[in-house]
């Protein structure tokens, strides 16, 4: 799913069934950290790629702590966006039903 209001992103997140989130850090309206910040409110375990014109990631702040799986230069070649899906995809699949089945318990669902 494509959404291109940053504003409405952690909304949209909420009401589908998201395997992966791709944020750009510099969005209009509001920045990807914030957009991150509302959807780790909503799903700490899913997937986050985030695109960044920083040259060096170590610079950007709450990332870390936002669980960002991978970081892509902006400036990068289609090969790199393409190697950050792998990774991201490629995690084990036993991490993978780990995070969801946790994430769907803390969230009160268990009638996954």
């Amino acid at each position: 799913m494509l959404v291109t209001d940053s504003r409405k992103a952690a909304a949209v997140f909420k009401m589908t069934d998201c395997g992966i989130v791709i944020l750009d850090y510099l969005m209009p309206m509001k920045e990807g950290v914030s957009v991150l910040r509302e959807i780790r409110e909503i799903n700490q375990k899913v997937p986050v790629i985030m695109f960044t014109g920083h040259p060096d990631t170590s610079t950007i702040g709450d990332e870390g702590k936002l669980k960002v799986n991978a970081f892509v230069p902006k400036s990068c070649q289609h090969t790199d966006t393409i190697a950050a899906l792998k990774t991201v995809l490629t995690m084990p699949e036993k991490i993978l039903k780990e995070n969801f089945l946790k994430a769907t318990i803390e969230d009160g669902d268990v009638s996954q």
